[in-house]
């Protein structure tokens, strides 16, 4: 079990570098790389996902035990996870808070040039009739 929460705590340790190298990232240029970045972000997840789920049957039967050394160490092991866990969701508010405010900036230029567009078509002559009126002069 200890093994396996020293694993949770290297994840947890990945998922926090990736998450800073994702706000260095959050630019409409570098869209690319930091989609991979969030796709390994995933992948670190989905592992935690996975120990998680061999961690909780282990976690009764070692209670139900109650082996002090590993309790200890098991204790250590958790206080360091959460704390990187609350570590990697402050990171993640700030991205977000970033994120935020590129879509406002890119929202903002789309609309000026939307703008610009418009007052384009403003001074742009009409095209005019090339054929030929009918005028009905019996009514």
């Amino acid at each position: 079990m200890i093994d396996l929460l020293d694993r949770k705590k290297g994840l947890m340790e990945a998922l926090i570098n990736l998450t800073t190298e994702q706000s260095k990232l959050l630019t409409p240029e570098k869209v690319a790389e930091l989609m991979a970045t969030i796709e390994k972000k995933q992948e670190c997840i989905k592992e935690i996902h996975l120990i998680d789920a061999e961690v909780l049957p282990l976690e009764k039967e070692l209670l139900s035990l109650s082996m002090s050394k590993d309790i200890q160490v098991i204790d250590t092991l958790r206080g360091q996870i959460i704390s990187l866990a609350k570590e990697t969701q402050q990171l993640e508010n700030e991205n977000l808070g970033k994120m935020k405010y590129e879509h406002q900036k890119l929202k903002n230029e789309i609309e000026s040039l939307q703008a610009k567009r418009g007052t384009l078509r403003a001074y742009r002559r009409l095209t005019r009739q090339s054929d030929g009126y009918f005028v009905d002069k019996k009514k």
